[in-house]
């Protein structure tokens, strides 16, 4: 006996009745099996009665043709409407005709469905009551191209694809990452709040793509571990994304660095600790693993460990040395997200031992870029030559990829090379130091040959824990004249220095939410702790600003602040 003759499913049809009489075409009235809508309305058509003239036929808004869209969750919804009629035999409901049956035939310049499709198959599409063919030229080369990229696949899986991540594109970085502190978060987040599931649960291993090479028959080169996808990751940040503790193991074993960053700034620490997987971040930390190092919008481990509500991960990371007070780009820090949470609380009160060496320092892929200032013409010739030997990369000029400046021994004050050097982390080396790598025949520790004093000591131990710059969360405006250097000049310091410059004074009763940062190296006590705005001056305005968010300051009190490499005292 069937359902639909024991049960009426009256209740049942008059809910379907209230929803389908929102799925109903507001020019003729059945249901729209291919509901379409304009843009700026909310009233939905089937296909026949879609105006293409621009101009919503029932509210008269106008809108242009291409804003006209296929509404998919409610063509889903129609058709699980229908489906569910048809198992309790309740009768099918009027709909409109769909595409390509009893339809009229639409104009040619009507616009089409977006839809992905391969450019190297054909694709086929309605038009009207007949059918028309469109054949899709294959690109020349295309497939041996494929066929060839595919046959050099290693079992490791490519870097570059399967990491399952649902990732935005976000500034220079073109990647952003999950749980992104926003100007407006609170500091008590609920756990696991807005996070999609970007990879398998904690203690499972995730099953995308290939399964991967146990230890002993892996061979990855140093130049495989090195390689990074589009994304900025490597093949252990994709592990750590799988969830793949065996693979994570063999690339460490093998000699990756747990301490590379992805574009985002995101380590693979990050990874493991975002997805709450503990087995994962203690393999990392045993490693070597930085166990706070600030990756997007400042966001350290801990961050996202917290924000998970991942309390046992939470305790070991605080017990390996991270910072339950380190502040994020927001000033937001773990301990205000873990507010009101006992357990987690509990969790950031473990008592901290003593980081390593290996867990406080960190020498980037140990690629050396050289510059060279103050050395005469053969010196540099000489230096170019020894580069070369050592496999070392020789720039003309200081940016924040520079890692050693070449300079003479020890000159009175800091020219604008030396400064820039400091601001990026470089060591500021003696030619003597390049003649010890090339007897040695291999790259020796900078220390020894260091002329930087204890600002330089300061810039490259916050470069070695992979520490933003000096004026990270500071918005700059130059305000005037400058005599002593040229704005040009201020402006290039300023943003190697992780500032941002701006182009208009900031107002400080109405700072775009954006912009509501706090200097990430602002001392606790500091006058500048919750200073987001600093408006530079050489010769004094007639205003000047002395809150807690906007300051004016001095040109003095900025070169004082570079050549020391610490955020000064405000000069008055």
């Amino acid at each position: 006996m069937a359902l639909s003759e024991v049960f009426t499913w009256q209740r049942t049809s008059s809910a379907l009745d209230a929803l389908e009489a929102l799925l109903r075409c507001s020019g003729c009235g059945v249901i729209a099996t291919e509901p379409r809508r304009y843009g700026r309305c909310a009233h939905v058509f089937c296909g026949p009665c879609a105006d293409i003239s621009g101009t919503c036929t029932s509210c008269a808004v106008p809108s242009e043709a291409r804003e006209q869209r296929t509404d998919t969750t409610l063509s889903a919804m129609a058709a699980g409407c229908a489906e569910l009629r048809q198992l309790l035999g309740l009768g099918g409901a009027q709909t409109a005709p769909t595409h390509g049956s009893t339809a009229p035939p639409r104009d040619s310049t009507a616009p089409v469905e977006r839809r992905e499709r391969s450019p190297r198959k054909k694709a086929e599409r309605d038009v009207g009551d007949g059918r028309q063919k469109e054949e899709v030229k294959e690109k020349e080369g295309g497939n041996k191209a494929r066929q060839k990229k595919e046959s050099q696949k290693k079992d490791d899986g490519d870097v570059a694809g399967n990491t399952e991540k649902e990732r935005k594109s976000e500034g220079k970085g073109s990647k952003t990452k999950r749980n992104v502190e926003k100007p407006s978060d609170k500091p008590a987040e609920n756990p696991g709040s807005s996070k999609k599931p970007c990879a398998p649960p904690s203690g499972q291993s995730g099953t995308g793509g290939r399964r991967t090479q146990s230890s002993g028959s892996s061979l990855v080169s140093s130049a495989g571990l090195t390689k990074r996808n589009a994304k900025g990751e490597t093949r252990l940040h994709a592990a750590c994304v799988r969830g793949d503790l065996e693979r994570v193991s063999d690339l460490l074993a093998a000699g990756a660095s747990p301490n590379t960053q992805d574009n985002a700034g995101w380590t693979p620490l990050h990874e493991a600790c975002e997805a709450g997987r503990l087995e994962l971040a203690a393999a990392l930390l045993e490693a070597g693993a930085l166990p706070d190092p600030p990756g997007l919008q400042l966001r350290t481990p801990l961050h996202e460990a917290v924000a998970a509500g991942r309390a046992e991960l939470a305790a070991l990371l605080v017990g390996r040395g991270a910072d339950p007070d380190a502040r994020c780009l927001y000033g937001t820090t773990p301990r205000q997200l873990a507010a009101g949470r006992a357990e987690m609380e509990a969790a950031l009160d473990t008592p901290r031992q003593t980081p390593s060496t290996s867990q406080t320092e960190h020498s980037a892929d140990g690629a050396v870029v050289l510059a060279a200032t103050e050395l005469s013409t053969s010196a540099v010739g000489a230096l170019k030559k020894t580069a070369t030997r050592l496999g070392w990369k020789f720039a003309a000029a200081v940016t924040d990829a520079t890692t050693h400046l070449v300079c003479a021994e020890r000159p009175p004050g800091l020219s604008v090379p030396r400064l820039r050097a400091l601001l990026a982390g470089a060591w500021l080396v003696t030619a003597d130091w390049t003649d010890a790598c090339a007897e040695a025949g291999h790259t020796l520790p900078a220390e020894p040959w260091h002329v930087a004093g204890e600002a330089g000591s300061r810039a490259c131990r916050r470069r070695q824990r992979l520490q933003p710059p000096l004026l990270t969360g500071l918005h700059v405006y130059l305000q005037g004249a400058f005599k002593q250097l040229p704005r040009a000049e201020l402006t290039s310091l300023i943003q190697l220095a992780g500032g941002l410059v701006l182009s208009r004074p900031p107002n400080p009763e109405a700072i775009p939410p954006a912009e509501k940062t706090v200097a990430y190296h602002a001392a606790e006590g500091s006058p500048l702790r919750n200073t987001s705005h600093l408006v530079i001056f050489e010769e004094p305005p007639a205003i000047q600003y002395d809150m807690a968010h906007v300051k004016s300051l001095p040109l003095a009190w900025l070169l004082l602040s570079l050549e020391t490499h610490t955020l000064a005292d405000p000069i008055r």
